[in-house]
């Protein structure tokens, strides 16, 4: 059975007096994602056997603040989110500011912290899953510490979890069974997921030290037009190419290429807002080859072709 809800609910966003701001809190084995906004929003949950589902949906250019600490294991999958302004944050991982969220999945495991905020370029569209960690896929991994994950892709697992989406949006009474099956082929998606991320961490020497994240982020800003190979990043750090490699990812969330790519595209974001150069001269300035190829990076980190971003903006 589907329930609805439209209106607004509040707590004290990070940082301020909430008991997830650095209290103690009791985890809640029955609670959904808290969240707090200044308009209107509607939310819709369904009950299935292995999990629970909820459709999130936000207005334009609202702030929106999103509280987790729960019993059960928590998957967010960003339908449609570009934030202004705002971080999410998972104890144990590096905070993060990314402004293009769509497409992207984040994973908390039973009973950690999960704090998110966006002020919000467009409407926010979200699914929020809520897994049983008694469901059979993550029985076997039962008593074992879980990997969280910080806005990661994985396209199996976002293809599964539209289906999902589009059964919750769609289902009537008589196709729960194929619901609850989706549902079931999700949860077990994502435990072979969660485990294989969890033991390839485990094998890892740990990621990259705040000194070593400090001195590649200035490195990498300071030559943000600069083709920067593999091998310059990990002498720089003291590394060999493969462990800096694993390293940074494992730090960051993402590939140094990648990481460099979001920085620019980011910077053609500011440039575009605030200045009026061709989107020839802002790809030109920022180290791609051609109009076209920075016009494809720009869509694929934003959804959007560079001018279409910046008509956005009037």
């Amino acid at each position: 059975m589907t329930e609805y809800a439209t209106g607004r609910e509040h707590w004290a966003p990070y940082g301020g007096s909430s008991a997830y701001a650095g209290q103690s809190h009791e985890v809640n084995s029955h609670s959904l994602v808290e969240i707090s906004s200044s308009k209107s929003f509607e939310r819709r949950k369904t009950d299935l056997h292995c999990m629970t589902v909820e459709s999130i949906s936000a207005m334009r250019s609202a702030r929106v603040d999103y509280c987790y600490l729960g019993s059960q294991h928590l998957l967010v999958a960003w339908q449609d989110a570009v934030r202004d302004t705002g971080e999410t944050i998972i104890d144990g991982l590096q905070r993060s500011t990314l402004r293009t969220l769509t497409h992207k999945l984040t994973f908390v495991p039973a009973g950690q912290p999960y704090r998110d905020w966006h002020e919000s370029r467009t409407p926010t569209k979200a699914m929020f899953l809520y897994i049983h960690p008694d469901t059979q896929p993550f029985r076997h991994v039962a008593g074992k510490p879980l990997t969280s994950r910080l806005l990661f892709e994985d396209k199996t697992l976002w293809e599964t979890a539209m289906k999902l989406r589009g059964a919750f949006d769609y289902h009537t009474g008589d196709a729960m069974p194929y619901f609850d099956a989706v549902a079931s082929v999700l949860a077990h998606e994502l435990a072979r997921l969660i485990h294989s991320m969890s033991m390839n961490n485990g094998q890892l020497r740990g990621g990259l030290t705040g000194r070593q994240q400090r001195l590649l982020k200035t490195h990498i800003e300071s030559h943000l037009t600069q083709r920067i190979s593999i091998a310059s990043l990990a002498t720089l750090v003291d590394l060999s190419s493969s462990h800096f490699c694993r390293a940074f990812k494992e730090s960051f969330g993402i590939s140094p290429h990648r990481y460099q790519t979001r920085l620019r595209i980011e910077r053609a974001k500011a440039i575009l807002e605030s200045t009026e150069p061709s989107i020839t001269e802002i790809g030109m300035r920022l180290g791609f080859c051609d109009t076209s190829a920075f016009t494809k990076t720009f869509h694929k980190e934003t959804g959007m072709k560079p001018t279409s971003y910046r008509r956005s903006l009037i």
